[in-house]
């Protein structure tokens, strides 16, 4: 999963309603309210490192890991 400035977020059930990005220390660094099934996460603002992106659906959410170089 490692990405260097985009990542494309997608859904099947429900659109995505929030997408927050956070540091590994619980920073939050960027959100964003899509309703959208696709998103594509634009990661070119922040440095390379580890990050945890919380996508929030309607009866679900999700965090994910990921890696910009």
């Amino acid at each position: 999963n490692p990405s260097t400035d985009n990542i494309l977020l997608s859904a099947e059930d429900s659109p995505m309603n929030t997408i927050q990005v956070f540091g590994l220390d619980g920073t939050l660094l960027m959100e964003d309210s899509p309703k959208l099934f696709s998103y594509s996460l634009d990661l070119s603002t922040v440095p390379a490192g580890i990050y945890l992106v919380r996508i929030s659906q309607t009866n679900n959410t999700e965090t994910l890991r990921i890696i910009k170089e």
